[in-house]
């Protein structure tokens, strides 16, 4: 990351109190991600690039000591990770499954084999750095490669290609805690929710039912695309950046350009 720490024996003041190990040859990051982690007991690793399996190894093993980790990867979108076979593990991986008779017929086209996610991503947040100066925020990565998959974006198609649509898992809540807003109505205080929303956390979506019971089905928290375009205030003041957001869905395509 010499672009803004500086490659010289002592690092720019910009990174503060930080901590900066010297990688030296290309192929001994790995090695230095882990020295880190196991020798200088660190809060947060900042790595650039990350670009083989080794390295992909090397973060998956920093995220499960319960380190913060922040770190780049090459690509154009979060597709084009899953289609890269040595980086897809930093997105939870691919696997094909072999559906039986049941599941077959009740999927679209009655594929007997999908392509799902192989387990949790190392990372849980993804920001995509996309042309024109815009940025798409995805917050919950699991549910953005499951709508990927099962919208036949991903490798190996999806309920396009004949894979049922991947959800996720129903559950069945306390109905004294939850109740239904509709047309904007607050609940009642018997159906009050105990817990207040929590940022990028899962929402809760009445699917039947009446009154205070039913079965909630978790949806994960949106997508965000932000973008920034200067606004005019007046000839002495010039312009200003102003800051723009649109919500998406998780796996939905970002319009080609800034609305």
């Amino acid at each position: 990351m010499r672009e803004w720490q500086g490659g010289d024996v002592r690092p720019h003041c910009c990174i503060g109190s930080a901590r900066r190990i010297m990688v030296g040859e290309r192929g001994g990051l790995a090695a230095r991600m882990l020295e880190a982690v196991q020798n200088h007991g660190p809060e947060v690793v900042v790595v650039d690039e990350i670009s083989n399996r080794e390295e992909v190894d090397a973060a998956r093993t920093i995220s499960q000591r319960g380190v913060m980790l922040v770190a780049t990867a090459h690509g154009t979108d979060l597709p084009s990770l899953l289609h890269n076979a040595e980086l897809n593990a930093l997105v939870g991986g691919l696997q094909t499954v072999t559906l039986g008779d049941m599941a077959a017929r009740a999927s679209s086209g009655g594929a007997k084999t999908r392509v799902e996610r192989r387990g949790a991503p190392t990372f849980r947040t993804l920001v995509e750095v996309m042309g024109g100066g815009r940025l798409r925020l995805r917050p919950d990565v699991a549910s953005s490669v499951d709508s990927l998959l099962s919208s036949g974006r991903g490798p190996g198609g999806g309920a396009g290609a004949g894979g049922a649509p991947l959800r996720p898992p129903m559950q069945q809540l306390n109905g004294s805690n939850h109740q239904q807003h509709a047309g904007g109505q607050r609940p009642s205080a018997a159906c009050r929710p105990q817990h207040q929303q929590q940022p990028g956390s899962l929402l809760g979506l009445r699917q039947g039912g009446s009154g205070c019971g039913g079965v909630l089905e978790l949806q994960p928290p949106l997508e965000q695309l932000r973008w920034t375009e200067g606004l005019a205030v007046g000839p002495a003041a010039g312009r200003r950046q102003q800051l723009h957001v649109r919500m998406l869905q998780p796996g939905e395509g970002a319009p080609e350009g800034a609305e």
